[in-house]
């Protein structure tokens, strides 16, 4: 049975304290982390008077030679401040200003790392891949590049508190053990995220759909785009595309799609990631032959096939124009299909998850506060 305690140096505390004019965490006998909720102390690991952002745990490729700034320093880890106890280990929690590390990150323009770099694999959101989703609701919009290494980078092992929790009221945290992964994420300066609504059915033979490279967006059966955005554009908070480090210490591009005011409507929008060779970065990452699309993880749930207009997006790949899209259906608020009347219970209310890579636990690269 887990068991969670705090510990805080005393003499790191004296430190913090007196180069600090930001309040300090709130740790007291009546609010000791033996009895916090998982909320409780999730929201206390990332309060905004912290101010501090998730620290890198697993490996970043920085493709395009546009490095962001990171938490801590590499091989120089600092652990004083709240923990979680599990297997016997100290799992020292994320968004505390008193815990800091950094995983191993590489330049590829300036280390000397292959150019272009070509992603392995790409994630999406399991959230847009199992279902599909009441028009109105926030949904979580995130992806993830990959590449396989031939020689590892240092990675921090990571745990989650508790397993049945998600989205705010997950905590993670580093034992600080360290190992050698032979993936790494990508992060390239180019990416843009594009959305547009069908103007028929995802699943009519007729439709008929072409990638403009020179516009970024797709022409034929689908309408202009209704939000379109690359990382470059540096716009803040919680409606701006952008790269961030989520609560598992990943650097994964994340977008909070709001569809009641960014979608026309019930019906099939299509999302789009694309690396844009017209964008400021000097472009230097690429789709290849041998890349693939990461199959949705075991155990989602996954949406019966008496109810097909209810079943979640195909993501797809065309690595020659360097893009990677998913159609995603909206439904009527009564829960009803298409929008022409089809068939099948929808969920009901509002949403915003799907993997455990919420806006609410990442914190944007560059240490940026997890609570957007």
């Amino acid at each position: 049975m887990r068991r969670l305690r705090v510990h805080l140096y005393l003499l790191t505390v004296a430190i913090f304290l007196a180069s600090s004019c930001d309040k300090p965490l709130d740790i007291t006998a009546e609010n000791s982390a033996a009895n916090l909720t998982p909320l409780e102390l999730a929201n206390l690991s990332k309060s905004a008077d912290t101010k501090a952002g998730n620290n890198l745990s697993f490996p970043v490729i920085w493709s395009d030679g546009v490095v962001k700034s990171l938490r801590g320093t590499y091989g120089d880890p600092v652990f004083g401040g709240l923990y979680f106890t599990a297997d016997n280990y100290n799992w020292y929690v994320q968004n505390d200003p008193l815990n800091e590390w950094q995983a191993q990150s590489v330049n590829a323009v300036t280390e000397g790392f292959e150019t272009p770099v070509e992603v392995t694999t790409i994630d999406w959101g399991d959230n847009l891949e199992s279902k599909a989703w009441p028009f109105g609701s926030q949904i979580r919009v995130e992806t993830v590049l990959y590449k396989t290494l031939t020689t590892p980078m240092t990675a921090f092992t990571m745990q989650m508190e508790d397993p049945t929790q998600s989205g705010l009221t997950e905590v993670w945290g580093t034992n600080g053990v360290t190992y050698d992964s032979y993936e790494a994420t990508v992060y390239s300066g180019t990416a843009k995220l594009v959305i547009q609504k069908l103007l028929k059915d995802r699943e009519d033979s007729t439709l008929t759909t072409t990638w403009d490279p020179t516009r970024s967006a797709w022409t034929g059966d689908i309408g202009t785009p209704l939000f379109e955005s690359g990382v470059w554009n540096a716009v803040d908070g919680p409606t701006a595309y952008s790269a961030e480090i989520n609560v598992q210490g990943k650097v994964i591009y994340g977008y909070n799609w709001v569809t009641r005011k960014t979608a026309s409507g019930a019906g099939d929008y299509r999302i789009t990631f694309v690396l844009d060779p017209s964008s400021p970065t000097v472009y230097n990452t690429d789709f290849g032959a041998n890349t693939t699309i990461l199959p949705r993880e075991e155990g989602e749930e996954v949406v019966i096939l008496e109810e097909p207009d209810l079943a979640g997006g195909v993501a797809r790949l065309d690595a020659q124009n360097n893009i990677t899209y998913i159609d995603v259906r909206l439904t009527l608020k009564n829960g009803s299909g298409k929008p022409g009347g089809g068939k099948g219970k929808g969920e009901g209310g509002g949403g915003g998850g799907g993997k455990p890579d919420h806006a609410g636990n990442g914190g944007q690269v560059g240490g940026g506060q997890g609570n957007h």
